[in-house]
Order: structure tokens, then C-alpha cells, then sequence
């Protein structure tokens, strides 16, 4: 069986949207990653120096409650995270129909 052009153009278009999901959805995993590293670093680094008690245990649970301090830069990131993933559920699907309105667009040779 063989697609014609529109039927292609549709298919391009759902996998550019998959493509751009998955890199977004790869990215949010790995910044997310790298700020729980970090915080977890910063709450080491302040127990070994004295400011958090030597009982806790930093390696078993959440770094919340600790009154740390994080960064802009890190708390604009947590925001940006946080609002991907509140906000997927409606993301996706637009990002999904925007490229289908795109393809539908896309004029025809």
C-alpha cells in the first residue's frame, strides 16, 4: 500500500511532534537530575561543615525542610520543570495539533 503525499505529510507530522515530546520530556528528566544532584551536594557539603545535624540521613528521603538555600538559576529551573509538568497534560496535545495544522497547511505540490 502506498501512502499518498497527504497521508505523508500527516505522518511527518505526528513524528516531529513525538520527536519534539521526547526531546522535551528527555531534557526535563535530565535537568530535574541535575538539580536534585546538586542540592543533594549542597546539603552534604553543609553537614560536613556543621550546619545540618550529623544524624540525618541525606541519602534516604526528600532534601525538603532543611531551610537550604538554592539558587536563581536553580529556582527558575525548578519553575520551568515544575510548569512542564503541570502543564503536559494540555502541551502535548496542542503541540500535537499544531503540527497536524501545519501539515494541513503545508501547501500541496
Amino acid at each position: 500500500m502506498r501512502l499518498r503525499e497527504e497521508q505523508m505529510r500527516y505522518l511527518i507530522a505526528l513524528a516531529i511532534a513525538a520527536l519534539i515530546v521526547g526531546i522535551i520530556s528527555l531534557w526535563a528528566h535530565q535537568a530535574g537530575n541535575s538539580v536534585r544532584q546538586r542540592m543533594h551536594q549542597r546539603l552534604v557539603d553543609a553537614q560536613k561543615a556543621g550546619q545540618l545535624p550529623p544524624d540525618v540521613d541525606l541519602n534516604n528521603g526528600a532534601f525538603t525542610d532543611f531551610g537550604a538555600e538554592v539558587s536563581a538559576s536553580d529556582r527558575q529551573l525548578i519553575g520551568l520543570l515544575d510548569a512542564w509538568f503541570t502543564l503536559r497534560v494540555i502541551l502535548i496535545p496542542a503541540l500535537v495539533v499544531g503540527c497536524l495544522v501545519a501539515a494541513y497547511l503545508w501547501p500541496s505540490k
